[in-house]
């Protein structure tokens, strides 16, 4: 697809020939961001930021391609401007040459006398990795991309429940590798020792499109990007709140609104409950969230979230609306009103064939529910109905192979 009229100016020209950004001529003085599974949230957090620190990207091969020859188009909120200062790749083998290639620079460096020895030659790192791709999708990225992971800050920028957990995980196994010789060793001496791989959780309630291959839209900013230390602030070691700090100056520097949440678990529950209460039923009929106002769905939805909210007080977490009542209040009030002419990503998934990340957000609720005992049926039966879609498109992609 071509991108819209107001940005076809001029001669197509390729942007990033050599696979990385111009920023990286001085690695040291900017932070170095790596953004996996990008598509419209991604691209657009990666394009904004691009002009404050190096920024590589991992999407799809149409959206690569695209961006390769004419660059990213932005148009919305966040500005409207074509971005040429990313790197981007669309597999894991296109990004790991590139970094082969890096790193044999760094060996040859000409500028001392140490036979590539000195700080030029050391291993080519990230100081934030950034996942912004589908729930469903993370574990696969984490065992793909995980070589990347040593001495880097993780962050989960998606929906649902569950992903940071994912994350922890693959950090734990490489934070122990780390203070292992013998595994160090066995690992090649790829494992960077200069700071333990740590997560960070991370919100954005805002309006993301793309309209065409390497263009996005940004269509409206509800609340400021939220980020922070997972599960909570108040138990980090002084290393991951200097890092939280860090990237929180980045980000706000780019000019995307942001703050520091001093429990990102409690602000993840917060902008899950708008995807618990909206995605799947705008999903199930293929309407847009103003639809939700209708009396029939606001009862439905009352039940969604009465269940939510019994989950949310057994997992001990607090939230800023004490009740369920208070919380559909300020969705029908506020949040609806604020989304009514958009089209929910769960309903663009089942749209165009793709699968859902019910189960990250209702599935999360029946999930949890099971564990402390508490019965779910509305989420249960939305999750049903759901899955019965997913297993149709499914069925679909296989006959048409």
């Amino acid at each position: 697809m071509m991108p819209p009229a107001k940005f076809r100016k001029g001669t197509d020209t390729a942007v990033n020939s050599e696979g990385f950004c111009p920023n990286s001529q001085d690695p040291k003085a900017l932070g170095r961001v790596l953004v996996l599974g990008a598509g419209a949230v991604g691209l657009s957090f990666a394009g904004k930021i691009s002009e404050v620190c190096e920024v590589y990207v991992v999407c799809r091969e149409r959206h690569s391609a695209a961006i390769k020859k004419r660059g990213l188009f932005m148009e919305g909120v966040w500005g409207e401007r074509r971005v040429t200062g990313m790197a981007v790749f669309s597999s894991f083998a296109e990004l790991s040459a590139a970094i082969a290639a890096k790193e044999a620079g760094y060996k040859q460096c000409g500028s001392c006398d140490t036979g590539g020895t000195c700080g030029n030659a050391e291993r080519f790192g990230f100081d934030y990795i950034f996942i912004t791709s589908k729930s469903s999708d993370t574990w696969d990225i984490c065992r793909e991309y995980s070589s990347l992971f040593a001495g880097a800050v993780l962050v989960s920028l998606q929906n649902g429940i569950g992903n940071e957990e994912i994350l922890q995980s693959y950090a734990a196994e490489i934070n122990a590798v780390a203070q292992n010789p013998a595994d160090r060793l066995h690992a090649g001496g790829n494992v960077s020792l200069h700071a333990p791989c740590a997560v960070f959780g991370a919100t954005i309630t805002t309006n993301f499109r793309s309209p065409a291959d390497g263009c996005v839209m940004v269509m409206s900013e509800s609340e400021p990007l939220k980020i922070g230390v997972y599960p909570s602030n108040l138990t980090a070691d002084a290393g991951s709140l200097r890092r939280l700090s860090e990237i929180v100056s980045l980000i706000r520097q780019s000019g995307i609104k942001v703050e520091s949440a001093e429990s990102i678990r409690s602000a993840i529950w917060e902008k899950s409950l708008l995807n618990i209460a909206v995605n799947p039923l705008t999903a199930l009929f293929q309407t847009r969230v103003g639809s939700v106002s209708d009396e029939n769905l606001r009862a439905v939805i009352a039940g969604i979230i009465a269940e939510t909210f019994e989950v949310i007080a057994a997992e001990g977490v607090e939230i800023r609306w004490k009740s369920a009542g208070e919380y559909l209040d300020y969705l029908f009030t506020y949040l609806v009103p604020s989304f009514s002419a958009v089209y929910t990503s769960m309903c663009q998934d089942l749209a165009y064939g793709r699968h859902s990340e019910i189960d990250s957000i209702n599935g999360a609720v029946v999930r949890l529910g099971g564990i402390h005992g508490i019965k779910t049926p509305y989420n249960e039966s939305i999750c049903r109905l759901i899955r019965f879609i997913d297993g149709k498109n499914d069925a679909k992609k296989k006959e048409s192979r």
